[in-house]
Protein backbone atom coordinates (compact mmCIF):
# COMPACT_ATOMS: atom_id res chain seq x y z
CA UNK A 1 0.00 0.00 0.00
CA UNK A 2 2.86 2.38 0.73
CA UNK A 3 4.17 1.98 -2.80
CA UNK A 4 0.75 3.03 -4.13
CA UNK A 5 0.82 6.15 -1.95
CA UNK A 6 4.02 7.54 -3.48
CA UNK A 7 3.51 11.07 -4.63
CA UNK A 8 5.61 13.91 -5.93
CA UNK A 9 6.55 16.81 -3.68
CA UNK A 10 8.00 19.80 -5.47
CA UNK A 11 10.48 21.94 -3.56
CA UNK A 12 10.12 25.66 -4.10
CA UNK A 13 13.02 27.32 -2.27
CA UNK A 14 14.67 30.19 -4.11
CA UNK A 15 18.24 31.12 -3.23
CA UNK A 16 17.96 34.82 -2.47
CA UNK A 17 20.90 37.09 -3.30
CA UNK A 18 23.49 34.35 -3.23
CA UNK A 19 26.33 33.45 -5.51
CA UNK A 20 26.27 29.73 -5.16
CA UNK A 21 28.68 27.15 -6.41
CA UNK A 22 26.58 24.18 -5.35
CA UNK A 23 23.04 23.47 -4.31
CA UNK A 24 22.52 20.27 -2.38
CA UNK A 25 19.29 18.73 -1.09
CA UNK A 26 19.22 15.82 1.30
CA UNK A 27 16.53 13.99 3.20
CA UNK A 28 17.06 14.33 6.93
CA UNK A 29 20.74 13.37 6.92
CA UNK A 30 20.07 9.82 5.81
CA UNK A 31 17.12 9.11 8.12
CA UNK A 32 14.55 9.22 5.31
CA UNK A 33 14.61 6.80 2.42
CA UNK A 34 13.06 8.85 -0.37
CA UNK A 35 14.78 10.00 -3.53
CA UNK A 36 15.28 13.30 -5.35
CA UNK A 37 15.09 13.34 -9.13
CA UNK A 38 18.10 15.71 -9.01
CA UNK A 39 19.47 16.98 -5.70
CA UNK A 40 21.63 19.67 -7.31
CA UNK A 41 18.87 21.97 -8.60
CA UNK A 42 16.58 24.44 -6.83
CA UNK A 43 13.28 22.83 -7.83
CA UNK A 44 13.73 19.06 -7.60
CA UNK A 45 11.01 16.49 -7.17
CA UNK A 46 11.12 14.40 -4.00
CA UNK A 47 9.71 10.87 -4.01
CA UNK A 48 8.93 9.82 -0.39
CA UNK A 49 10.09 6.33 0.57
CA UNK A 50 8.54 3.64 2.75
CA UNK A 51 10.28 4.92 5.91
CA UNK A 52 8.99 8.45 5.20
CA UNK A 53 5.45 7.07 4.92
CA UNK A 54 5.69 4.95 8.08
CA UNK A 55 7.20 7.78 10.18
CA UNK A 56 4.67 10.26 8.78
CA UNK A 57 7.11 13.01 7.83
CA UNK A 58 10.50 13.75 6.34
CA UNK A 59 12.84 16.70 6.85
CA UNK A 60 14.32 17.98 3.60
CA UNK A 61 17.46 20.07 3.88
CA UNK A 62 18.72 22.59 1.32
CA UNK A 63 22.41 23.51 1.50
CA UNK A 64 24.07 26.20 -0.62
CA UNK A 65 27.84 26.56 -0.84
CA UNK A 66 29.16 30.08 -1.42
CA UNK A 67 31.55 31.32 -4.12
CA UNK A 68 34.28 33.94 -4.25
CA UNK A 69 35.14 35.31 -0.81
CA UNK A 70 32.41 33.07 0.66
CA UNK A 71 33.58 29.88 -1.04
CA UNK A 72 34.25 28.13 2.25
CA UNK A 73 30.89 29.00 3.76
CA UNK A 74 27.60 27.26 3.39
CA UNK A 75 24.09 27.98 4.55
CA UNK A 76 21.25 25.54 5.11
CA UNK A 77 17.51 25.68 5.48
CA UNK A 78 15.08 22.86 6.02
CA UNK A 79 11.47 22.00 5.40
CA UNK A 80 9.38 19.32 7.10
CA UNK A 81 6.90 17.52 4.85
CA UNK A 82 4.09 15.77 6.75
CA UNK A 83 2.68 12.70 5.03
CA UNK A 84 -0.90 11.77 5.89
CA UNK A 85 -2.05 8.20 5.54
CA UNK A 86 -5.19 7.23 3.67
CA UNK A 87 -8.16 6.45 5.91
CA UNK A 88 -8.43 2.80 6.92
CA UNK A 89 -11.93 1.36 7.21
CA UNK A 90 -13.61 -1.98 7.76
CA UNK A 91 -17.17 -2.61 6.55
CA UNK A 92 -17.45 -5.76 8.68
CA UNK A 93 -17.66 -9.39 7.67
CA UNK A 94 -19.62 -10.69 4.68
CA UNK A 95 -22.91 -12.28 5.61
CA UNK A 96 -25.99 -14.04 4.20
CA UNK A 97 -29.58 -13.06 4.85
CA UNK A 98 -32.89 -14.63 3.91
CA UNK A 99 -35.02 -12.94 1.26
CA UNK A 100 -37.76 -12.53 3.84
CA UNK A 101 -35.51 -10.32 6.01
CA UNK A 102 -36.54 -6.69 5.41
CA UNK A 103 -33.42 -5.04 6.81
CA UNK A 104 -29.87 -5.80 7.88
CA UNK A 105 -27.89 -3.82 10.46
CA UNK A 106 -24.46 -2.62 9.30
CA UNK A 107 -21.52 -1.93 11.59
CA UNK A 108 -18.56 -0.25 9.91
CA UNK A 109 -15.36 0.84 11.60
CA UNK A 110 -12.84 3.62 10.98
CA UNK A 111 -9.45 2.30 12.05
CA UNK A 112 -7.49 5.57 12.14
CA UNK A 113 -8.12 9.28 12.61
CA UNK A 114 -7.78 10.25 8.94
CA UNK A 115 -11.45 9.77 8.08
CA UNK A 116 -13.66 12.85 7.82
CA UNK A 117 -17.02 11.50 6.72
CA UNK A 118 -18.57 8.24 5.56
CA UNK A 119 -21.23 7.15 3.14
CA UNK A 120 -22.68 3.68 2.60
CA UNK A 121 -23.65 2.70 -0.94
CA UNK A 122 -24.17 -0.53 -2.85
CA UNK A 123 -22.77 -1.90 -6.06
CA UNK A 124 -24.83 -3.68 -8.69
CA UNK A 125 -28.46 -4.57 -8.41
CA UNK A 126 -29.92 -6.33 -5.45
CA UNK A 127 -31.60 -9.43 -6.79
CA UNK A 128 -33.25 -12.04 -4.61
CA UNK A 129 -33.63 -15.48 -6.08
CA UNK A 130 -36.68 -17.44 -5.02
CA UNK A 131 -36.42 -21.22 -4.91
Amino acid sequence: MLEMMKSLLKMNNPVLGADAQAIIFNNDLGRGDGQFNNDNILHPLYYPGNIDFSVGYVNLILQVLGTGACQFHSVTDDKRIFISQYPVIDAGPDNFICNTQLSYGLSGNSLNANADSLHWTFSGEMVFKHR
